[in-house]
């Protein structure tokens, strides 16, 4: 009869606390670079919308 070790009565660690702490870094820089990207975008739809006033207002004047 094979005799087996005896079982460790180590406690177990929790490895999913590193992962969700990896994951909650990620999804704070993940956040971060959607709100830079966002004011950017904003800012370009201004700019675009200025430009299409000042676009309109040279047409008008040629009329």
């Amino acid at each position: 009869m094979d005799s087996f070790p005896p079982l460790s009565i180590a406690p177990v660690q929790d490895e999913t606390a590193p992962l969700a702490e990896s994951t909650q870094a990620q999804s704070v820089v993940a956040n971060q670079a959607l709100q830079e990207w966002r004011a950017i975008r904003s800012q370009q739809d201004q700019e675009y919308n200025e430009n299409v006033l000042v676009d309109q207002e040279k047409e008008r004047k040629k009329l």
